[in-house]
C-alpha cells in the first residue's frame, strides 16, 4: 500500500472515538472479508468484473463501489451502525479499494484523485442516509458554535 493511503488509514483509526473503536474495527474486518476473502462477493465487485469501467473514472468507480459496500454493512447492522463508524470505516475501505486498483489494475492514484474519491464516497453515503448538504452545513455551523447538531431521527442509531 502506498504511503499516502497507509497514513490516511492510520489517521482515521486514531480519530475514531473510544466508544466507537470496537464497532469501527469490526466494520473494517467485515468490509475486508466481503471485499477480498468471500469469493461470492469478491467476484461481483465492479472493480473486479469491470476493470475497463474503473479506468474511465477511477475515483468515482472506487468511491461508489465502496459506498455500496458500506451500505450493505449498514443494512446488515439493521441500521444500527453509528454514522461515525460508517464514514470512518468507509474511508479505510476506500483506501483498500484504491490500493487494489493501483496494485491489481495498475491504475495510479495521485492525492487529487484520492481526495476526489473521498468526497464522492462521503456524498454517496450522506445521500443514502438522507443527509442533505443543507443539513450537513447546519451541523457544521452548530458544531462550531458548540450546539447539538440536527440528525435525521429515523436512521440515527
Amino acid at each position: 500500500m502506498n504511503e499516502t493511503l497507509t497514513r490516511i488509514k492510520q489517521q482515521i483509526a486514531e480519530k475514531v472515538s473510544p466508544q466507537n473503536k470496537e464497532a469501527f474495527e469490526k466494520a473494517v474486518i467485515a468490509g475486508e472479508k466481503i471485499m477480498f476473502e468471500d469469493e461470492n462477493t469478491h467476484s461481483h465487485l465492479e472493480i473486479v468484473k469491470n476493470p475497463a469501467g474503473v479506468r474511465q473514472n477511477p475515483p468515482q468507480a472506487v468511491a461508489r463501489g465502496t459506498a455500496g459496500l458500506m451500505w450493505i454493512l449498514f443494512m446488515q447492522s439493521k441500521q444500527t451502525m453509528r454514522y461515525e463508524v460508517l464514514i470512518m470505516a468507509g474511508v479505510v475501505m476506500l483506501c483498500e479499494a484504491i490500493d487494489f486498483a493501483e496494485r491489481g489494475l495498475g491504475i495510479p492514484f495521485d492525492n487529487k484523485m484520492i481526495a476526489q474519491a473521498t468526497k464522492i464516497l462521503a456524498e454517496s453515503l450522506f445521500n443514502k442516509l438522507g443527509v442533505t448538504p443543507e443539513m450537513l452545513q447546519e451541523a457544521i455551523q452548530k458544531g462550531q458554535q458548540g450546539q447539538q447538531a440536527p440528525q435525521p431521527a429515523e436512521v440515527m442509531p
